[in-house]
């Protein structure tokens, strides 16, 4: 991207002129400069060619400039003189990199820092911060002062090829937050104008759910020895994290009513995190199907702190992890000739919907599965309605 700009402030006020396209304005006084000057990055080089006396006229050059440099015609010999190296604090890969290790220690690995961010979250931003670093690469906008509203633009077009609109719009709230946190604490030296991010607005996606019928159908090909995690799942509807995080100290036998307080999770590599803050843990009260469940479970292997052990290993169990699970869906899924869905649209999206479809509350189906907002719910309410309605009006 190759950006018109001026030395030149506003004669009225002194204040920036702003690119419309069209011109350079300052949007306050309306008025333009006189005086213009190109600047673009190729390759670590920073040119810049003046002195132009109208922006058509400098417009025109960034033209010819940009398609040699599209066709791989372009001959920085001929602009050499107005070059300049970059210096390495301001190389893209070098500024995402700190950003990158201040992130990391914040991550908190075992739940204990309630002001932590997962590790989960942690490998999204990386993820993400990643992905734009090598499209910049590409791009030649090696240098992070030189990205501007434009080249925002072109990177959120360009996720639209191969992206979600949800997912588009989480990359771009982690390269915002990174743009943010770079000017607020390297300055406006890396940073001189904020980036202007578009609001992306995200269609609520359909509640995908499997009916009682064909769950029923999977079930019965799940192997005995794993049973006992899918119908305990099934019958609260938590997250697969949670579920297979259970331990034995998280059940409160010697309450009126025994139940388990929801209170840690089992992330991916294996790493298990506490649910420190008091407000995001929960219990669930454990009726008496679910209670003989929990009991199922062959007692030679009670001693060990999880629940849910997975006894494939051969001289070694472990906790069940998601990816697991979902291998044992599919292939009972596949036994049973029914399509495929996630575990997590099995269990816990048409367990929820089950409970509300049978008149439980709203409020008491999002206390149940632990909903950090109530709003959640009428995701599921929404997938259901046209079939509740039907029913009550033949009732009638």
């Amino acid at each position: 991207m190759i950006h018109i700009l001026t030395w030149q402030k506003c004669r009225v006020c002194g204040g920036k002129f702003t690119d419309t396209g069209r011109e350079l304005i300052c949007t306050k006084c309306k008025t333009t400069p006189t005086k213009f000057y190109l600047r673009w990055f190729y390759k670590s080089e920073q040119f810049i060619r003046s002195t132009f006396h109208s922006y058509n006229e400098a417009l025109t050059t960034a033209v010819i400039i940009e398609g040699a440099i599209k066709s791989k015609k372009f001959d920085p010999e001929l602009y050499r003189g107005a070059s300049s190296k970059i210096p390495n604090r301001y190389h893209m890969d070098t500024v995402t990199g700190s950003y990158l290790k201040e992130r990391k220690q914040q991550v908190s690995w075992t739940g204990a820092d309630d002001d932590g961010i997962s590790p989960g979250t942690y490998r999204k931003i990386e993820q993400h911060l990643h992905e734009f670093e090598a499209w910049c690469k590409e791009n030649d906008h090696v240098d992070i002062r030189s990205i501007r509203n434009a080249e925002i633009r072109e990177f959120k077009n360009h996720l639209r090829d191969t992206n979600k609109a949800k997912t588009i719009k989480n990359k771009m709230a982690d390269i915002k937050k990174f743009f943010s946190d770079t000017r607020s604490f390297l300055g406006k030296d890396y940073i001189p104008d904020m980036p202007e991010f578009e609001k992306i607005k995200v269609k609520d996606a359909e509640v995908g759910i499997m009916d009682a019928l064909e769950r029923d159908r999977v079930m019965s090909n799940i192997p005995a020895e794993h049973k006992p995690i899918f119908l305990f799942w099934q019958a609260t509807g938590v997250r697969p994290c949670e579920l297979t995080a259970l331990k034995k100290q998280h059940i409160v036998w010697n309450a009126k009513i025994p139940y388990w307080k929801v209170q840690a999770e089992l992330i991916s590599g294996g790493i298990y995190r506490t649910i420190t803050k008091t407000k995001n843990q929960w219990p669930i009260p454990l009726k008496v199907n679910d209670i003989a469940i929990i009991k199922s479970v062959p007692l030679t292997f009670t001693d060990y702190v999880f629940y849910w052990i997975d006894t494939r290993h051969k001289g070694k169990a472990k906790p069940y992890r998601e990816q697991m699970l979902r291998n044992i869906w599919r292939d009972a899924c596949a036994a049973s000739g029914v399509e495929y869905r996630y575990p997590y649209q099995s269990f816990r999206h048409s367990t929820i919907t089950g409970w509300l479809d049978s008149g439980m509350s709203e409020d008491d189906a999002s206390s149940l599965v632990g909903h950090k907002c109530r709003s959640t719910i009428k995701k599921y309410d929404k997938s259901m309605r046209i079939e509740r309605l039907m029913r009550a009006k033949e009732n009638l």
